[in-house]
């Protein structure tokens, strides 16, 4: 085992990025859904969309998820 727990910083700032019900939720429905516009997540979730964005803004910068402007 490892003593150096500074190698696994980077692990730990991502699982604590993505530590949100809402987030794992929103993760999950992309993984089932191969994606999908914030108005689905809205009508899905019932949440805010700014709210979502917020979330999505999170994950964005964790690298949890890429975004597609169409």
């Amino acid at each position: 085992m490892e003593k150096d727990y500074n190698q696994f910083d980077e692990a730990a700032e991502f699982i604590k990025g993505i530590a949100h019900p809402v987030r794992i939720c929103i993760l999950k429905g992309l993984d089932e859904n191969g994606g999908c516009n914030v108005s689905e997540m809205v009508n899905c979730l019932g949440l805010p969309q700014s709210t979502i964005s917020t979330h999505l803004s999170r994950l964005r910068s964790f690298g949890a998820v890429t975004t597609e402007r169409r």
